[in-house]
This record gives C-alpha cells, structure tokens and sequence, in this order.
C-alpha cells in the first residue's frame, strides 16, 4: 500500500490498529491461564471481552469506510507481545509473573491509547463523522482500563511486588 495522502496513512493505522486488537485476543487466554491473583484474573477476563468488542467496532469501521478486511501483524505490538510470551514459562514466582503480565497489557494499552487519540484527530480531519463515535468510546474504555496504573493506583499498591514508598515514584 502506497501513503500518500492522510487518507491513506488513516486506512493504513486503522488495519495495524486492528491487527493489534486481535493480536492481544489471541494472547490474553494464555494470560488468563498463567495468572496467579485471581482479581487479576477476572480483569483479564473482562479485557478479553472488552477486547473482542473492540475488533468488532473495528471491523465495522472497515467496513463503513469500504476498507478490505486482511490478515496482518501490528509491529510494536508484536515486539511487546513476543517479549512476555519468550519469558513468561521461565518465570516461577506467581506474584512477578502477574507482574509482568500487567506491564505487559499496559504497554500495549499505552500504545493503543496513543494510535486511538490519533486515529479520532485524523477521523475529524477527513470528515469520517460516521465512525468518530466509536473510535472516541474505544479510546474512553482504554483510558479507563482497570489495568492502567492511573485508572487503579490501588490495585497497582496492593499487588504488585514492590518496596514501600516506590509507587509514589511511579504512580503520582
């Protein structure tokens, strides 16, 4: 695919968007399974479903804006991704394991929060009124992911592994 125009760079993100969507639905199960706290676990869960309704919006955005529907891979999702699943078996204590399966979904979730502010910036540029909606409500659920450290600080202080005093270093 040739980027010339914005046009073509919005079609372009929209596709890798998605592919990044099914990517973590495709890896979020092997999640569920590893994780040992199980209010983690139910958060993962409801992020798996919450996941799939966002492949579903996008999907029907490709198809409101005439978009061909193909398989492909979100590279810095990919990366993120292929880390954690490369370390996550040589890992033996519950808590740091959970850990990293947090940090794990949270960059993702950063990385998608960043392509969804974008994609709604370019949505009103080109005048794609019909979809900014349900970009918007995406970008909304994924700023309020239980998971991000800003959305949970209490979460984050009772979970994680860390010395007294480090999440006022880390989460202000």
């Amino acid at each position: 695919m040739m980027i010339g125009a914005l046009a073509d760079l919005f079609q372009y993100s929209i596709k890798d968007t998605r592919f990044a969507e099914v990517e973590v639905w495709r890896v979020l199960p092997n999640f569920i399974v590893k994780v040992g706290n199980s209010k983690l676990r139910g958060i993962f869960e409801d992020h798996l479903d919450q996941t799939a309704i966002h492949i579903d919006r996008l999907v029907n955005i490709h198809q409101q804006l005439g978009y061909q529907i193909s398989a492909g891979r979100c590279v810095p999702a990919s990366i993120i991704l292929d880390e954690t699943i490369d370390i996550i078996d040589e890992i033996d204590d519950k808590t740091n394991l959970d850990t990293i399966l947090v940090a794990t979904i949270d960059a993702i979730n950063h990385f998608q929060i960043m392509r969804y502010s974008t994609l709604c910036v370019w949505a009103e540029k080109l005048d794609h009124s019909e979809i900014l909606t349900d970009l918007k409500k995406t970008l909304l659920e994924k700023r309020t992911l239980p998971l991000c450290p800003m959305a949970s600080k209490s979460f984050f202080k009772s979970t994680l592994p860390l010395p007294p005093d480090t999440h006022k270093q880390i989460i202000p």
